[in-house]
């Protein structure tokens, strides 16, 4: 009997170079494994693997690949709107700019995501809504800095210490 809804997430960028990746299962799969079904030209698109009968389902955003895979008798319809509901969650907290470099600047919140919603292969949350407010805020995201007097640097000048 199988409980695990999914047996990994992968996060590529365009050049299919690993930006995030997690198995839930003891058999590790490579990049070399999806790399021959990943298309640069569909948003999304499910495939089979041939060698290790997986199913694996991606979307491509922007420069990056969203990949989902399980076992070739995972249901492909729960996977799709659990993909839509990670997605949908994913644009939102990088405020509609979902881009490698984005991700790269904001991968807190990747990997909170990835843990709200996926736990051990099994998903937990199925509404955009729901997941979006488990994941904390960045309380620094828009502080600005001090502002500093002007002449106030002149000071540290004076003092022999700085120097």
């Amino acid at each position: 009997l199988e409980i695990l809804d999914i047996e990994g997430v992968l996060i590529l960028d365009s050049k299919y170079t690993r930006v995030y990746g997690r198995e839930y299962t003891p058999v590790p799969l490579t990049i070399q494994t999806f790399k021959e079904g990943l298309h640069t030209n569909n948003d999304t698109s499910i495939f089979l693997t041939g060698d290790s009968n997986t199913l694996v389902l991606y979307r491509k955003i922007n420069d990056i690949f969203i990949i989902f895979y399980g076992n070739s008798y995972c249901n492909e319809l729960f996977l799709n709107s659990m993909m839509n509901v990670f997605v949908e969650s994913l644009t939102i907290l990088m405020k509609n700019e979902v881009t490698c470099t984005n991700i790269d600047s904001k991968y807190d919140y990747l990997i909170l995501l990835i843990e709200y919603f996926i736990y051990d292969g099994m998903f937990m949350v199925d509404t955009v809504e729901e997941l979006v407010k488990m994941v904390p805020k960045r309380n620094f995201e828009n502080i600005k800095g001090m502002p500093v007097p002007k002449g106030f640097s002149s000071i540290f000048k004076k003092v022999k210490f700085f120097k």
